[in-house]
């Protein structure tokens, strides 16, 4: 029993310390280079996409984890142009 509950405390504090996968993933976007295609391949389908002017296209994800006090979530906007390319991240946050 003492070994179960050992082993599920280092578990959490283990997921508790851990960055966010998806910030980490955001981490890797290249401004100008990367698509809208390979933003998806890496981060996985975003949670919604919505038309912004001159063509422009704001993807988010979001992401959340569990954690010792509850649930961590994080949050990622990205910009692309209307050729589909990565302008900026627009909202890394953690939350």
């Amino acid at each position: 029993m003492r070994a179960a509950v050992a082993a599920a405390a280092i578990v959490l504090s283990a997921c508790a310390t851990q960055p966010s996968t998806l910030l980490s993933r955001a981490g890797q976007l290249t401004p100008g280079a990367t698509t809208r295609d390979d933003a998806i391949a890496m981060m996985g389908r975003p949670s919604a996409e919505t038309a912004a002017p001159g063509g422009h296209v704001l993807m988010q994800w979001r992401d959340v984890q569990p954690d010792v006090a509850g649930a961590k979530a994080a949050h990622v906007t990205v910009l692309f142009d209307s050729r589909g390319r990565m302008v900026r991240i627009t909202d890394p946050t953690p939350r």
